[in-house]
C-alpha cells in the first residue's frame, strides 16, 4: 500500500512543491462526540519539508490529508489539524519527525456559541374579560378602561409579557394605572398584588405625564413566584379606579411565554466555521426515537465553543455525533446504533485466512486475529443526586419536573433519581452531580418547570448510561477496505468458529485495516 500526504489551509490549498511520499505510517482514530486523533512519521530529511519561499511546510494549525492508494483504488485515510511536531534521533542517527494533533472536528473549537439561548419567545392570544361586571371582550375591538371596569388578560400558561397592537388611542394622563397578579397561595386568604419589574412601552410621556394605552406597545414584568391558577388561568388585571382613561381599540393582544426549542442542532451549527454543515445521512435534529417526535432542548450557553456546545447539547439528550466521512460535516447518530454491515469472524484456525483473503467482494466480513472482552463497574451508580444553578436552599432540582420515566423512581423533592432494576441488583450506590448550566430563564413558574424537566433529562441520559455494566471490546483483523465508524454496531454479532459470541454489542471506535 503506497500512502502520501498532502499539507492544506482550511479552504483546501495546497502548500509545498508537492504531497509528502516519506511518511513510513500513519494512525488515525475517529471519535464519538468529541474530536479524534493522529500521528504520522517520516524522516526530517525531505527536501519537501521546505517550501519554495523558505518556509517550512509543516507548521502548526495546518491542515495535513493521508491519502493511500491499493488494489482496491484510492481513498482518504484521514485529515487532521497539526498540533504537535516532535523531532527524535533513532538509533542509526536519523532524524524524525513525528506529527500529531486532532482531526478535523476540533476546527469547531475555533469559533465561540457566545451567549446561544435555546429556547425561544412564542406568543400566544389570551382571553380578555371585564370584571367586575362579567363580559367578554371581544378582539379587535374597543376596551374600556374607566373607572368601574377591571381588565383581566387570562391565559392557561404563565406569561411574562402581554403585546398589544393599537388603532385608536388613550389621550388621559394618569399616575395611578395598577397592575396586579392573583396570589392564592394561601388558599384561605387570596389576594391580588401589584406586579414587579414593569416596563410599560405603551406608555406616551414621562414621569408624572403618563399616558398608557398612547401607542401600540407591550406590558413586560417580573414573572410573579405567587402567581396563582384562577379558574383555570393566570391571571392579570389592569385598573385605574382614580383617573378616567379614554376608549382605546386593540387590533389584536398576544402573550409571550419562553418555551424550549427542537432545533437546537441547527442553531449549534449555524455558528461553525464557514464550511461546516450537518452530514445528510445522519439526524438533522435531537429525536426520540420511542416517540417519534423531536426533542425539545432548554439550554444557554455562556461563550463555548461550538465543538463543546454539541458535546453538551448530546450529553442533554443522551443521543452521539462524530466526523463524517464527508470533509467538514457533523454526522449526528442520535440514539440509535447504525448497523456497520460487517460480521466479525474469529478462529484459532490459521487455515482460514487464506479462505477470508479482503478482496472486494469479501468486505462484509471481518477475520479476527485476536479478540478481548471486558467489563467494568467502576464508575456504575444507582441513584443520582443532582442540581441545577443556584446557591444553597436556592439551588435548581427535579422537583417541579414534569418528567415520568418507566423503571426509574424520582425521589421525594426531585431530590434524585435512581434505577430500578440497577438498584435491586447491586444495591444503592449514590452519586452526586451538577449541573451549574441549567438554570431557569426567569423565576416564574414555567421556567422553573422548564429548567427542571432539563435537569431530569441530563440526569437520566447519565444515569441509563452508567446504572449498568460497561463493556469493551479490543479487536484486531486482518487488513482490508473496512469501514466501521465510531457508534456502529454489528447487527449479525461476532462469532467463532463453533460458537456464537455476544450479540449487538456496542463497538464504539474501532481501528480497522492498516
Amino acid at each position: 500500500m503506497q500512502i502520501w500526504i498532502d499539507v492544506e489551509n482550511a479552504s483546501g490549498t495546497r502548500y509545498g512543491d508537492g504531497p509528502i511520499r516519506t511518511a513510513t505510517g500513519w494512525t488515525s482514530t475517529r471519535r464519538l462526540d468529541r474530536a479524534g486523533e493522529f500521528t504520522f512519521t517520516m524522516p526530517a530529511s525531505d527536501p519537501r519539508l521546505l517550501c519554495a519561499d523558505g518556509t517550512a511546510l509543516l507548521q502548526h494549525k495546518r491542515v495535513v490529508r493521508c491519502w493511500a492508494a491499493d488494489a482496491n483504488g484510492i481513498r482518504e485515510k484521514g485529515a487532521g489539524i497539526i498540533d504537535t511536531i516532535e523531532w527524535t534521533v533513532d538509533a542509526n542517527g536519523a532524524t524524525m519527525l513525528t506529527v500529531s494533533g486532532s482531526d478535523l472536528l476540533r476546527e469547531l473549537a475555533n469559533r465561540t456559541v457566545g451567549d446561544l439561548e435555546l429556547f425561544e419567545a412564542v406568543t400566544y392570544t389570551p382571553r380578555l374579560e371585564y370584571q367586575p361586571v362579567y363580559s367578554v371582550i371581544t378582539i379587535p375591538g374597543n376596551v374600556n378602561l374607566n373607572t368601574d371596569n377591571f381588565v383581566f388578560i387570562r391565559y392557561a400558561r404563565p406569561f411574562s409579557k402581554i403585546n398589544f397592537n393599537l388603532t385608536t388611542f388613550n389621550a388621559s394622563e394618569t399616575s395611578t394605572l395598577q397592575i396586579q397578579y392573583y396570589n392564592a397561595q394561601d388558599a384561605d386568604m387570596p389576594t391580588w398584588e401589584a406586579v414587579g419589574g414593569v416596563v410599560n412601552t405603551t406608555n406616551v410621556g414621562t414621569g408624572e405625564h403618563i399616558i398608557p394605552f398612547g401607542q401600540d406597545g407591550s406590558i413586560e414584568f417580573d414573572p410573579p413566584t405567587g402567581w396563582t391558577l384562577d379558574d383555570g388561568y393566570y391571571t392579570i388585571r389592569i385598573f385605574d379606579q382614580e383617573t378616567e382613561i379614554d376608549q382605546f381599540y386593540v387590533q389584536s393582544c398576544t402573550v409571550t411565554i419562553v418555551e424550549p426549542v427542537t432545533d437546537g442542532l441547527q442553531r449549534i451549527m449555524a455558528l461553525a466555521p464557514e464550511g461546516w454543515s450537518l452530514d445528510p445521512a445522519g439526524m438533522y435534529a435531537t429525536w426520540d426515537i420511542s416517540e417519534d417526535e423531536a426533542k425539545s432542548v432548554y439550554m444557554q450557553f455562556a461563550g463555548e465553543s461550538v465543538l463543546s456546545a454539541l458535546v453538551l447539547l448530546a450529553e442533554q439528550t443522551g443521543e452521539h455525533f462524530t466526523l463524517s466521512a464527508a470533509a467538514r460535516r457533523v454526522w449526528w447518530i442520535g440514539e440509535a446504533q447504525e448497523s456497520s454491515g460487517i460480521r466479525a469472524v474469529q478462529s484459532t484456525d490459521a487455515t482460514l485466512s487464506g479462505a477470508f483473503a479482503p478482496d472486494a467482494t469479501s468486505q462484509a466480513i471481518m477475520l479476527i486475529t485476536d479478540l478481548s472482552k471486558a467489563s467494568d463497574s467502576y464508575e456504575l451508580y444507582t441513584r443520582a443526586y443532582a442540581f441545577g444553578a443556584g446557591v444553597g436552599s436556592g439551588r435548581l432540582t427535579m422537583e417541579k419536573t414534569t418528567r415520568s420515566t418507566s423503571g426509574y423512581t424520582l425521589g421525594a423533592l426531585g431530590a434524585y433519581l435512581e434505577a430500578d432494576a440497577a438498584i435491586a441488583i447491586y444495591g444503592r450506590i449514590d452519586k452526586r452531580e451538577d449541573y451549574p448550566d441549567i438554570a431557569p430563564v426567569d423565576t416564574s413558574a414555567a421556567q422553573i418547570v422548564n429548567a427542571a424537566n432539563t435537569l431530569y433529562d441530563r440526569v437520566l441520559a447519565n444515569l441509563r448510561r452508567k446504572c449498568q455494566l460497561q463493556y469493551a471490546y479490543s479487536l484486531e483483523v486482518v487488513p482490508s477496505k473496512y469501514e466501521v465508524w465510531p457508534g456502529a454496531n454489528n447487527p449479525r454479532g461476532l462469532s467463532r468458529v463453533g460458537r456464537e459470541l455476544p450479540r449487538r454489542q456496542h463497538l464504539g471506535p474501532v481501528a480497522v485495516g492498516a
